[in-house]
């Protein structure tokens, strides 16, 4: 009977180890910690400052985007989508 005890044991701890891990995506660091940090942006070749922590969190991207009439060309101009006030690409 103590046999049957430790595989039946031995079966749940597997079983639970399985569903924990079937629970965790590659990648996946978990929920967000400690207060949102408000993101620095920046314009190539600039770079933002580094980050300093090991642990996920929310970053919060304020971007302004604007549909802008500029021009490509001596008499032709165009609507672009600026991000933060310049054109990307």
């Amino acid at each position: 009977m103590k046999r049957f005890k430790t595989w039946i044991y031995f079966l749940l701890m597997i079983g639970c180890v399985t569903a924990q891990a079937a629970n965790k995506e590659p990648g996946d660091f978990g929920p967000p910690q400690g207060k949102p940090i408000m993101a620095v942006l920046t314009s190539p070749p600039l770079v933002p400052p580094p980050t300093n922590r090991t642990y996920p969190a929310k970053v919060i991207v304020e971007l302004e985007v604007i549909e802008k009439e500029m021009p490509i060309s001596e008499g032709v101009s165009y609507t672009f989508w600026t991000f933060g006030g310049h054109c990307t690409g």
